[in-house]
């Protein structure tokens, strides 16, 4: 068997850029998020960057837009409403080199938040008390460290923007990079965890956090239940 034919053999289960997808009902990642999870040092800086990109990708099922649903039997406009409030709140405080909010990136941006959550609710069941200890060599609790793991992901290196398709007058399917990274601003844990001041930059653009799953999510659970 030549390399080529293994290569190819393989990226049917990995590929190498960083990146991940949902195939519904699996779930597929690039190498580097593999690698990343095997020899990272610490569980915080691993939930922070391949455990929500995992709870990202398993979001795609479970958030959906509410007149066009593929896996669920209903979804809430409601927390619809609550995620693009939120990127677009973000998107006007931080534009970079371009920046826009639309129905294109919907199910990206209710995946991003659903993969925050699910990610720190595994984040507090694996450190318990010792979730704000602090970690001498780095300067921060193993909780502040979840959340420069996640901003982390999103740096580039270059200023963020949206592509913009001119023959179909359709935006790409994520927001820009650094949006994604500053919408946390609506989480409370990480209000909570660098002590952020309610007139700070960042919280003037945090909107009233989203629920999409859970006892405190809106109408889908209850019609899920019936």
């Amino acid at each position: 068997m030549s390399s080529t034919f293994k290569l190819r053999a393989l990226s049917n289960w990995f590929f190498p850029n960083h990146n991940a997808y949902n195939g519904h009902p699996s779930v597929y990642f690039g190498y580097p998020v593999y690698h990343h999870n095997q020899y990272g040092k610490e569980m915080a800086t691993k939930l922070g960057h391949t455990g929500i990109i995992v709870g990202h990708e398993i979001g795609h099922t479970f958030f959906d837009k509410h007149d066009k649903l593929q896996h669920l039997p209903y979804f809430s406009k409601e927390v619809e409403d609550c995620v693009q409030n939120q990127y677009n709140a973000t998107c006007m405080e931080y534009k970079e080199h371009s920046c826009a909010t639309t129905d294109d990136s919907l199910d990206e941006n209710g995946a991003d938040i659903f993969g925050l959550h699910l990610a720190y609710k595994h984040l507090k069941s694996y450190y318990g008390e010792k979730l704000r200890t602090r970690i001498d060599r780095l300067k921060m609790t193993n909780e502040q460290l979840f959340f420069y793991s996640y901003a982390m992901s999103f740096c580039s290196g270059r200023l963020s923007s949206v592509t913009f398709d001119k023959k179909t007058g359709k935006y790409g399917s994520h927001s820009a990079k650094n949006v994604r990274a500053n919408v946390i601003a609506q989480f409370p844990p990480f209000q909570k965890a660098f002590n952020c001041s309610a007139d700070s930059r960042m919280m003037r653009s945090a909107t009233k956090p989203c629920h999409i799953y859970g006892s405190r999510a809106p109408e889908t659970l209850k019609k899920i239940n019936n």
